[in-house]
């Protein structure tokens, strides 16, 4: 039962002295604090009962001896004692009439100046008030408890406090020895009581410690009931009513759907022909089917990491792999990640479709895509419309299911996105749980329910790659099982990967992972050289399994066109006259558009030339990426006879797309297969492809034809973007290997020779690729150096206030975070906007409201701020380096609006703290020293000091 029958009755005014905790200065409206506290204590309770998920409590109560019963009281002794630092000069004397209300009552303030009264927030206030109650009162917790407790009590804002400010603390102590100390354990007194805390609960604590996981979740779980309790829409601050009252009609009003609860899985065929569309007596491949088996059988939470060509179905694979884990560890959501916003859009129909052939009838799937352009995806935004009698139902006709997946609008905010059953975004979604942040706990209480999916870790950098390591030993010590993707990893990657999760795992048991076994692990996992490869990993085992081959197998030529640029542009338009659909991926944008720009004179009349990459408007590229996978996917039947494409690295990411024939620029050995996954993708008729590309063939620009004679010439773009050390590298092991290429056969000796630690250089090449090697080892620890400054330390026993390597769990602000968790440059996306004279308007190009004149000062309405927030373009990095940046900022802060523009801007949801960038008729804009030119044909040129060329 939720509601709380033992709450206790006010305590006497002599304790209490008018003591309050909520004040709204509009109405002089006040809310005393032992309501808040009975508020947030019965709403924890509600939260427990309606809410936490299953593998929550479980996770809780492990460290309890399996005592939920106690967990839920330790859950409401949290809700009824945190805010008791309200209850102290420092916070009190916020309010003159409250102060002097207080003062009729008995209590006596002690005067603070303004550094110390910042000195004792009350939170941290209430984390030391909960040490000294502990120690007045004689209750048998031991230190090590009680210091986690407080730590909890103390971050329970997002922030856990410094050890050194909650027990050191002067302007605290003189606070505690007045009568406002004495209180203060009254008030700890009242919440025992509120818990129904006995002397026999009190010796099972003291024989117990919370994990920094279990810590966290904790924490998380006492911020939802203190934002829950104090919204002022469902807990009135005049309001009659008792405390249960208030907190179950809060929770009919939040409407809290009952998470996913998978069923046992008995029949994996049948799951997996279930699960998805497939042909008729199409079975599942080898892949799908293992992955399933390990999910089976195992006995712990795991890691899955799957590494087969692309095709090979190991997105369904791990949805098929992810319900069985849920099922068999009391899991009850699901998040997937992939590397872009443009690969989260492209996954969330597949998600829907899976959830929707999965989920009982009639279901409601709170489901959010989590990424900072989420508001403009408008498959998303159509789940939010009404539809029929209720909300975004998706209804499949093979399955006869009517499921709703309108996420509830607690879980849609940015900090609680992850607290949903369901979310898809991007990687950085989950690598911000090893970003010192507040409201970290948050994620960690969303991502301890779920399976995670991340796809694509091939993608991530070494710098991305610290984080994401931390996240995998988190989730391992979480109990969360991870299903990572990708078509291929170094042995290196793949070792670290596991390690890292097997880490965690052992950690959530006591058991250190010493350096003899950590050692050896590493070793295993490393010589496995099988591919396509499932490896599995728990605290206590690990397997390697080689898959026997799907039958699909890949054989292409690689050819090399030559270091010189403009020979790329000819042999494409050569290649071109034959017909068929041509795949062009450059290192750079300024290539692309370079590239694009000669081909238009270049190229027959009937050949279709397309450029995509990231300097287009954010509406531009989603229908470029749209068009291409209509026109170049499986079942196409729009497919081009002559078609060129003009791409960056976009178009190797998550586009289930078929070229006849790929140009490539030079780059890693694991990203030539990648794009070599795009060619001659799909079975097609012979007839379907010209003569000239009926054997597939994979050309790579961009630096010299490799020989034995000297070391090879190197773009400066792909050198900048990957470094030279690996394109040497790959470009070593290809001229060993030699041109023919198949797949899977030669995906795993190819990758492991190019990244193998001891790689041996051609005579000729050493000296060059020796001192490669050693600026790419310098690069490498420089990234991990400055990962480090903000990463999450390890999970251990020890109270998560407690000073670690890398310091203390300060927070680090979010809106930073993704510079954070990626070793990016500082980039900056602007609106673009025209200007007509006086006049601004809407780009002629928009989708919506194109030519509409706007009237920034007179405020415009909200579909019009939306059409405009989704004209944003990125700026090329170089342009904000240094005194160029500055002066790009405020030209761009300070010339473009009024004084009067700008504070209606600032009242604007979709366009507050937006740049603007206004193009004049030509499209073309000058700015802080840069010509700005936005062509929808070729997208964004900035050039310094003169005027570009554009075609």
């Amino acid at each position: 039962m939720s509601r709380l029958e033992s709450l206790q009755p006010p305590l006497p005014t002599e304790v209490h002295k008018g003591a309050w905790a909520k004040f709204d200065f509009q109405t002089d409206e006040c809310l005393s604090l032992t309501r808040h506290l009975d508020d947030a204590a019965c709403t924890a309770s509600f939260l427990w009962d309606t809410w936490v998920p299953p593998h929550t409590k479980l996770l809780i109560a492990r460290e309890l001896n399996g005592n939920q019963h106690l967990a839920k009281k330790v859950v409401v002794f949290l809700a009824a004692g945190h805010d008791i630092g309200k209850h102290s000069s420092a916070f009190a004397a916020k309010v003159p009439s409250l102060k002097q209300h207080m003062e009729r009552h008995g209590a006596s303030f002690v005067n603070f100046n303004k550094h110390e009264a910042q000195s004792m927030p009350h939170g941290v206030v209430s984390a030391a008030s909960f040490r000294e109650w502990i120690a007045n009162r004689g209750i048998p917790l031991n230190k090590n408890l009680s210091d986690e407790i407080a730590a909890i009590v103390g971050g329970h804002h997002g922030v856990f406090p410094p050890l050194a400010q909650v027990v050191q603390n002067p302007a605290l102590k003189r606070d505690s020895r007045s009568h406002w100390g004495k209180d203060r354990f009254h008030y700890w007194d009242r919440a025992a009581l509120t818990a129904q805390l006995s002397h026999d609960d009190y010796l099972a604590l003291s024989q117990c410690a919370f994990s920094a996981p279990v810590q966290m979740i904790l924490c998380g779980i006492l911020i939802m009931a203190d934002w829950i309790s104090s919204n002022r829409e469902l807990f009135p601050l005049t309001d009659d009513r008792d405390s249960n009252l208030r907190a179950e009609l809060a929770f009919e009003s939040l409407k809290f759907h009952e998470h996913w609860n998978p069923q046992e899985i008995t029949d994996l065929l049948s799951l997996f022909a279930s699960s998805f569309t497939l042909p008729d007596e199409a079975k599942p491949r080898p892949v799908q089917t293992t992955a399933m088996e390990i999910a089976h059988t195992a006995d712990e939470p795991c890691l899955l990491l799957i590494e087969a060509p692309t095709g090979e179905g190991k997105t369904e694979a791990a949805l098929a792999a992810a319900e069985i884990l849920a099922s068999r560890f009391s899991l009850s959501g699901v998040t997937i990640a992939l590397p872009t916003c443009a690969t989260s859009d492209a996954m969330l129909p597949r998600m829907l479709a899976w959830l929707s052939r999965r989920l009982p009838a009639n279901s409601h799937a709170d489901t959010v895509l989590s990424h900072g352009k989420a508001q403009f995806n408008e498959h998303y935004q159509s789940l939010f419309k009404p539809f029929k009698n209720g909300y975004s139902a998706i209804y499949d006709s093979e399955t006869s299911t009517n499921v709703t997946f309108r996420p509830n609008s607690w879980f849609t905010g940015r900090k609680t996105s992850t607290l949903a059953d369901f979310t898809l975004g991007t990687i950085d979604q989950v690598l911000f749980a090893a970003l010192r942040s507040k409201h970290l706990v948050l994620r960690h209480l969303g991502f301890a329910n779920k399976v995670i999916i991340l796809d694509e870790v091939h993608a991530a950098d070494a710098y991305m790659t610290v984080y994401l390591e931390r996240c995998l030993t988190w989730f391992g010590a979480l109990g969360v099982p991870v299903v990572a993707l990708s078509a291929t990893l170094p042995p290196q990657r793949r070792a670290g990967l596991l390690q890292a999760y097997r880490r965690g795992a052992l950690s959530s048991k006591s058991i250190k992972y010493d350096d003899e076994q950590h050692a050896s692990d590493c070793a295993m996992w490393s010589a496995e050289s099988g591919y396509p490869l499932i490896s599995c990993v728990t605290a206590t085992t690990s397997e390697l399994k080689v898959l026997a081959p799907s039958g699909r197998t890949q054989n292409f030529l690689i050819e090399y066109l030559g270091f010189e640029t403009e020979l790329l542009a000819h042999r494409i338009a050569d290649e071109a006259r034959f017909g068929g659909c041509i795949g062009v991926v450059c290192s750079t944008v300024d290539r692309a558009q370079s590239i694009y720009k000669d081909l238009l004179t270049l190229l027959d009349d009937d050949t279709e030339l397309v450029l995509l990459h990231s300097r287009f408007l954010g509406f531009e590229r989603r229908r470029i990426e749209k068009g291409l996978v209509e026109r170049l996917g499986r079942n196409s039947s729009k497919r081009p006879h002559k078609l060129v494409v003009v791409s960056t690295q976009i178009i190797e990411q998550s586009m289930d797309i078929d070229f006849d024939l790929i140009f490539s620029d030079i780059a890693p050995i694991d990203l030539i297969f990648q794009r070599a996954g795009r060619l001659h993708r799909h079975e097609r008729p012979n007839n379907e492809r010209p003569a000239r590309h009926q054997s597939a063939r994979l050309i790579i620009a961009g630096c010299s034809e490799p020989t034995t004679d000297a070391t090879p010439r190197i773009d400066n773009g792909s050198a900048a973007v990957y470094g030279k050390s690996i394109l040497l590298r790959t470009l070593s092991t290809l001229l060993t290997h030699g041109k023919h290429v198949q797949s899977p056969t030669d995906v795993s000796p190819l990758v492991r020779a190019t990244y193998d630690p001891q790689h041996e250089f051609f005579r000729t090449w050493t000296t060059d690729g020796l001192a490669a090697d050693e600026e790419a080892e310098k690069i490498r620890k420089d990234q991990c150096e400055r990962a480090n400054d903000y990463l999450l330390p390890e999970p251990d026993s020890r109270p998560v206030w407690s000073k670690r390597k890398g310091g203390t769990l300060e927070a680090r602000e979010e809106t930073r975070g993704r510079a954070q968790v990626r070793d990016i440059e500082d980039s900056l996306e602007v609106i673009l906007v025209r200007k007509n004279g006086t006049t601004f308007e809407v780009l002629p190009c928009s989708p919506k409201r194109a030519g509409e004149e706007i009237h920034f000062a007179h405020g415009i309405d909200d579909e019009l701020a939306k059409t405009l927030a989704q004209s944003t373009v990125s700026l090329p990095s170089w342009v904000l380096r240094g005194k160029q940046g500055n002066q790009l900022f405020d030209s761009l802060e300070e010339d473009v609006f009024t004084a009067d523009e700008v504070a209606a801007l600032s009242r604007n949801k979709w366009l507050r703290g937006q740049l603007f960038i206004p193009l004049d008729l030509n499209n073309c804009a000058n700015v802080a020293g840069l010509t700005i030119v936005y062509r929808q044909e070729t997208g964004l040129h900035v050039s310094k000091n003169a005027s570009p060329e554009i075609g």
